[in-house]
């Protein structure tokens, strides 16, 4: 494949990949779906690493885009409720009361 073409596949890539979390991630009804966003996304994230290897980008555009779909991916885990566990909210809560000096 050429350059371009590469490129516009790991685009599209990303897109699939991104839209897969958000679908999956607003979607609590769907039974396991824990799973299911670990079995659709799995593939996706291995073709996108696959093609930004191929695609061999200068070291400061991959960094930058790498990044970049790193917080487009926390920004969607941050804005839903956990969906395996709730258990950071109780660290949270076990750091204010070791703040507030209670044991």
């Amino acid at each position: 494949m050429t350059g371009l073409r590469l490129r516009v596949a790991l685009a599209m890539t990303l897109g699939v990949q991104g839209a897969l979390v958000a679908i999956l991630v607003q979607r609590s009804d769907i039974r396991h779906h824990a799973l299911w966003l670990y079995c659709l996304t799995l593939p996706v994230f291995a073709l996108a690493v696959w093609l930004l290897a191929r695609c061999r980008l200068p070291s400061r555009q991959a960094a930058l885009l790498i990044l970049g779909a790193g917080a487009f991916l926390q920004l969607l885990a941050v804005t839903h409720d956990p969906i395996t566990s709730d258990d950071d909210y109780r660290y949270v809560w076990d750091a204010k009361v070791q703040l507030a000096g209670i044991d």
